[in-house]
C-alpha cells in the first residue's frame, strides 16, 4: 500500500474514532454515571459496539455507504444525542452480593493466569499479524462480502459465493465491524487486529459476571482467563479472524447486565443488556438460539421470583424490542430478498409452510447434529471426544465438572436470591449445550463420518462462558478446598495456550512480555497519580486492563 493511501485512510478511521468516541462519551456521561467499576467499562464498550454498528449499518441499509458516510453517521449520532438523551439521575445503589475473600494462594494462581493468557494473547497475534488470510469462510465469504458491500454501497443484496450454501444470508453483524477496519484504507490489512480487544472483553465480561454471582475476585479473574485462553477462541478469532469473538463479547456481557437487572431491578441495566444481547444476535446463527436461551430463562427466573407479572411482561417487551431493533436487519433483509427471513430454513407452523426455501442439498449431506449421533456413542467416542479436547482443551472438563459443583452449592442454600441466579447462569448454559447439540453442522461431515467437528465447537462457547462464572462461584463455596478449582483452571489456561501455540515464535512472546510491562506501568503509574492506593490485588486488574 502506498504511504499516501495508508495517510488518507488513517485520516478517515480517526475521523470516524473520534465521532464514535464523541457518542460514546456523551452516552456515558448522561447515563452510566451511577454503574460502578467492571459493570461501567463494560457498558462503555456495549455503548461504542453499538454506536459503531449504527454508523455502518445506517448509510448500508440506505444504499450511500462511502468513506464519508460512516463519519456523517457518527456526527449525526453525537448531536442527535446531545439534543435528545437528557442526564438521568442515577439509580439507586443496590446491596451486592457477599462474595468470599480471596486468599493469597488464589491471588497467586490468577495473577499467573491473567499474565499467561495477556502474553499469549499478543504474541500470538503479533505472529499472525502479517499472514495472509487462509481459512475457507474467512476468503470465500465474510471478505468478500465486506468487498461487495464497499462496491455497491448497500446490504440488500444476496452475495453468495459457494455453491449449495447460503452464507449471504447469514446474519452479519460481526463482518460490519470488519467493514469499520477495511473501508477507511480499502484494503484487510488491519482486520487482523479486530477480534483482540472483543477476546479481552470476553474475558473480562465473565469475571464480572462470576463477581455479580457473588464470586472470589482471584477465581473470578482466573476463570476470564481460562475462557479466552480455549483453543477454538484463540485460533478461530485471532488466527482465522472468524467473527465469533464479537458474539461473544457481547453475550457474555449481555449476560452480566441480565444477571444485575435481577438483582438491581434498573432500567440502565435492562437496556444495556438489550444492547449485548441484540449485538450478539446479529452475528451467527448459533447466536440467535443463545440469545433465545438467555432471554427466556432470564423470563422465567423473574416469574419464579414472583415479580408482578406486568411488570415483566413491560419488561421482557422491551428486551426483545432492543434485541430486534439491532439484530433483526439481517431477518428483514433475508425477507425481502429472499422472501424467508431464516433462509435456507423452511418454516412450517401447523403443517402450514409459512416460509418456503428450496431443498437445502449440502445441509441434507453433511449437515447432521450431534444429536442425529445420540443412538451411536462410538461414533460420537471416535469423533467427538478428541475433537473437543482438540479445540476445547482441559477447559471443557473443568467447566462441566465447576457446573455440578455450583448446582450442588446452588441447591443446597435453599434457594436465596443470589443462589437462585446461580441457577439460572448454569441453567442457561445447559439449555444452550443442548441446542448445540441440536444444531445443523454441529456433526459435519458425511453420514456415519462427522469428521469436522471441530471445525464448529465454537457454537458451544457461549455455555462454556456462562459455566466459567458458575465455576467461578462454586470455588468460593468450597472453603479453603476452593484452590483446587483455581488450580484446575490454571491448568486449562496453560492446556489451552498449548493446544494453541501456531507460530508464536520467542520474539513474539519477547514482544508481548515488553508491551504489557509498558502498559502495567503506565497505568499503574495513572492509578498513583490519581491518588489511589495501589497493591497487588490492583496490579493484577491493571494488568488485565493493559493486555
Amino acid at each position: 500500500m502506498p504511504l499516501t493511501d495508508y495517510l488518507s485512510g488513517l485520516v478517515w478511521f480517526g475521523l470516524g474514532m473520534g465521532a464514535l468516541a464523541t457518542a460514546t462519551t456523551l452516552v456515558t456521561r448522561r447515563r452510566l454515571a451511577g454503574l460502578p467499576g467492571e459493570a461501567r467499562a463494560l457498558a462503555i464498550f456495549l455503548v461504542a459496539t453499538t454506536v459503531l454498528f449504527l454508523m455502518y449499518v445506517i448509510p448500508l441499509a440506505l444504499g450511500v455507504l462511502t468513506r464519508a458516510t460512516p463519519v456523517v453517521t457518527g456526527l449525526l449520532l453525537c448531536l442527535a444525542v446531545w439534543a435528545l438523551l437528557p442526564h438521568a439521575p442515577a439509580e439507586a445503589a443496590v446491596d451486592v452480593p457477599p462474595a468470599p475473600r480471596s486468599g493469597a494462594a488464589s491471588w497467586v494462581v490468577a495473577s499467573v493466569a491473567v499474565a499467561a493468557a495477556a502474553i499469549a494473547l499478543l504474541a500470538y497475534t503479533g505472529a499472525v499479524a502479517l499472514l495472509p488470510f487462509g481459512q475457507v469462510d474467512v476468503v470465500n465469504f465474510h471478505l468478500p462480502i465486506v468487498a461487495r458491500w464497499i462496491q455497491t454501497g448497500s446490504l440488500w443484496q444476496i452475495d453468495q459465493f459457494l455453491v449449495y450454501q447460503a452464507q449471504g444470508n447469514y446474519p452479519h453483524t460481526g463482518d460490519l465491524v470488519h467493514l469499520a477496519a477495511v473501508l477507511p484504507w480499502r484494503d484487510e490489512f488491519a482486520v487482523r487486529y479486530v477480534a483482540l480487544p472483543f477476546v479481552a472483553a470476553t474475558g473480562v465480561a465473565v469475571h464480572a459476571l462470576a463477581r455479580e454471582l457473588g464470586a472470589p475476585a482471584a477465581s473470578s479473574m482466573t476463570y476470564g482467563a481460562v475462557v479466552v485462553t480455549l483453543p477454538t477462541v484463540i485460533v478461530s478469532n485471532l488466527d482465522f479472524e472468524l467473527t465469533d469473538a464479537i458474539m461473544y463479547a457481547t453475550f457474555a456481557t449481555g449476560a452480566l447486565f441480565l444477571a444485575r437487572h435481577v438483582r438491581s431491578r434498573g432500567r440502565t441495566d435492562l437496556v444495556l443488556a438489550g444492547l449485548g444481547l441484540g449485538l450478539a444476535f446479529g452475528v451467527k446463527w448459533y447466536a440467535v438460539s443463545a440469545v433465545g436461551v438467555a432471554v427466556l430463562v432470564w423470563i422465567v427466573g423473574m416469574v419464579f421470583a414472583r415479580r408482578p407479572w406486568r411488570r415483566v411482561l413491560w419488561d421482557a417487551a422491551r428486551l426483545m424490542a432492543i434485541v430486534a431493533a439491532l439484530g433483526g436487519i439481517w431477518l428483514v433483509r433475508n425477507w425481502v430478498e429472499s422472501g424467508n427471513p431464516v433462509f435456507p430454513v423452511r418454516v412450517r407452523v401447523f403443517g402450514t409452510t409459512v416460509f418456503d426455501a428450496p431443498f437445502d442439498v449440502f445441509r441434507h449431506l453433511a449437515g447432521f447434529s450431534l444429536f442425529d449421533y445420540a443412538d451411536n456413542p462410538s461414533i460420537l467416542r471416535r469423533y467427538a471426544w478428541p475433537a473437543f479436547n482438540h479445540t476445547l482443551g482441559l477447559a471443557w472438563l473443568v467447566l462441566v465438572g465447576g457446573c455440578l459443583l455450583a448446582v450442588g452449592g446452588s441447591l443446597g442454600r435453599a434457594w436465596r436470591r443470589v443462589d437462585r441466579r446461580v441457577a439460572g447462569v448454569v441453567a442457561c448454559a445447559v439449555l444452550i449445550a443442548i441446542a448445540y447439540a441440536a444444531t445443523p453442522y454441529s456433526a459435519l461431515g458425511g453420514k456415519g463420518v462427522p469428521a469436522q467437528i471441530d471445525a464448529n465447537t465454537r457454537y458451544v462457547v457461549p455455555a462454556l462462558l456462562l459455566a466459567a462464572a458458575a465455576t467461578a462461584w462454586a470455588a468460593g463455596r468450597l472453603g479453603r478446598a476452593g484452590i483446587l478449582i483455581d488450580l484446575l483452571g490454571l491448568a486449562a489456561v496453560v492446556d489451552g495456550i498449548r493446544r494453541a501455540h501456531g507460530p508464536i515464535e520467542a520474539k513474539h512472546v519477547a514482544a508481548a512480555v515488553l508491551a504489557l510491562g509498558v502498559g502495567t506501568v503506565v497505568v499503574w503509574w495513572l492509578r498513583n497519580r490519581t491518588g489511589r492506593r495501589t497493591h497487588g490485588r490492583r496490579l493484577v486488574h491493571a494488568t488485565a486492563a493493559a493486555a
